[in-house]
């Protein structure tokens, strides 16, 4: 009897119905993606680190730490020397520059889409082992590799063209599976983005990986000791720092979730409160009839969990 009468309102209120079943169904598929996302950040920030393994990265010490340095340079004449020192692989080692193009969709995370500029020949210090379709090597000065989120934000495949500043780019090669940092790159010549960003001879950092990965941090207080206004980071401490800026996301990330189930909840508080007011006359006839409350509670509760 109570299931009855509660089918028999919501039949009676079926747009009413509707839009709450529809506004708890966006809410938890808020939550789910929202919970999604921070998962493939976390799985995809340990793999970015992981792949960090016996390298340092030296910038300049008013950047906030962190991997990307991108608000600040320094001059390349003072990290020239670094590459002559012993225990550094050369070939695994390279200048860097750092420019965002599309902003970050969050705090903590890397900029949508980032011009990195690196020293032809010397990709794989920044893209690692990943497959790149088309050609890995930047051979000329207007080639670009981007990762496949950049190029579907340009809506550009291999032999196309894309333009940074008015400065014209051929795309030489994609990389279709990588981590969030290089999905949202464009690697072009150091030279090149030094030229297009209007910055000459300067350089956001550079990444130096030592031949064997457990000298990583005595020579990187080599460096400090002749560099000691360049801020030193071996991979261990950007792993320490990437689970601090991952914490600044999870907090985004759970204050979003919170809104999503606070939303559920006010969504069926509203439909009972409406419930009971619409139907005052129908609840006292129910209880002339000698429905206890229990029972009117009942129906309420039935309509509102349909």
């Amino acid at each position: 009897m109570m299931w009855q009468l509660a089918f028999k309102n919501l039949k009676f209120r079926i747009t009413r119905s509707l839009l709450t079943i529809f506004g708890i169904l966006a809410a938890i598929q808020l939550y789910v993606m929202m919970s999604n996302i921070m998962g493939y950040f976390d799985q995809e920030t340990q793999r970015q680190i992981s792949g960090m393994a016996g390298r340092i990265v030296v910038e300049d010490k008013t950047e906030t730490l962190g991997y990307p340095p991108l608000n600040t340079v320094i001059a390349e004449t003072s990290v020239d020397q670094i590459f002559e020192f012993q225990g550094i692989d050369p070939s695994l080692s390279s200048k860097l520059l750092f420019q965002t193009l599309v902003p970050a969709p969050g705090p903590g995370m890397p900029p949508s889409v980032l011009a990195v500029g690196i020293e032809p020949g010397k990709e794989n210090v920044y893209l690692g082992n990943v497959d790149v379709r088309g050609d890995s090597r930047l051979e000329s000065t207007n080639n670009a590799i981007l990762g496949l989120k950049a190029a579907e934000h340009y809506g550009v495949q291999i032999g196309d063209n894309i333009s940074l500043r008015d400065y014209k780019l051929t795309v030489t090669g994609i990389v279709e599976d990588a981590d969030w940092l290089i999905d949202g790159s464009i690697l072009i010549p150091l030279q090149t983005s030094q030229e297009i960003f209007a910055r000459p001879s300067l350089i956001s950092a550079i990444v130096v990986t030592a031949i064997k990965a457990d000298e990583a941090k005595s020579i990187g207080e080599q460096i400090s000791a002749i560099h000691p206004k360049l801020r030193v980071s071996t991979s261990e401490e950007l792993a320490i720092n990437a689970e601090k800026l991952l914490q600044s996301t999870r907090s985004f990330f759970t204050m979003i979730n919170s809104t999503a189930i606070v939303i559920a909840i006010v969504v069926v508080t509203i439909v009972m409160v409406m419930a009971i007011f619409e139907r005052r006359k129908e609840i006292g006839t129910l209880k002339a009839i000698g429905a206890t409350k229990r029972k009117i509670i009942g129906i309420i509760m039935a309509e509102c969990s349909f």
